[in-house]
């Protein structure tokens, strides 16, 4: 395991860990059951502990069952694997390999507002696309319409604003090489 990034969030209530992982598979593992020892061995390691356990709720948010005082988003994007902590609040977090254009597939995710409102540069529409991941996850799955239901009023260069409903959401991000993290504030 190679931390990548590790940030506060802007009012310190939450750490993000950004980290990429290249061992081999246990060939007796299915891909969902590798990443989450991945992510086990890496919170282990954080919480500075020897074993820690994921659970998910039947949203499909996980969950830390020995440490119930701490609220938890996780994302992967190929080798990348991403976590945010938070012990005060719920949190959401999306990291994503950057490789190609989106420009193509940005009707799946961009509403008329965004696509009237914001710059679609590709680094933009991975920000979009990130922020939506990432507010999913803090609203844990309880969002009607994925496309509609968020909507990106502004990107700044390393926050953004999402509206989902009557709530505005803060997400900082950090663009890298050839990745980004975005993480709800």
């Amino acid at each position: 395991m190679e931390i990548k990034i590790k940030l506060t969030s802007e009012d310190g209530q939450s750490e993000i860990i950004v980290f990429a992982h290249s061992g081999n598979s246990d060939l007796s593992m299915n891909k969902t059951q590798h990443q989450c020892t991945v992510v086990e061995k890496c919170l282990a390691q954080i919480l500075d502990c020897e074993v820690v356990e994921v659970g998910h709720h039947p949203s499909g948010a996980p969950f830390l069952p020995a440490f119930k005082e701490h609220r938890i988003s996780i994302s992967h994007s190929e080798n990348l694997y991403a976590i945010q902590l938070s012990q005060t609040k719920n949190v959401g977090i999306d990291v994503q390999v950057i490789k190609k254009d989106l420009f193509e597939g940005r009707s799946y995710f961009v509403n008329d507002d965004e696509e009237k409102n914001l710059n679609l540069t590709n680094e933009n529409l991975y920000l979009i696309w990130s922020a939506k991941e990432a507010v999913y996850k803090l609203k844990k799955g309880e969002i009607k319409k994925y496309k509609e239901g968020m909507t990106v009023l502004e990107i700044g260069s390393t926050s953004l604003v999402v509206r989902v409903d009557d709530e505005v959401i803060n997400c900082s991000f950090s663009i890298q090489e050839d990745f980004l993290v975005l993480y709800t504030d």
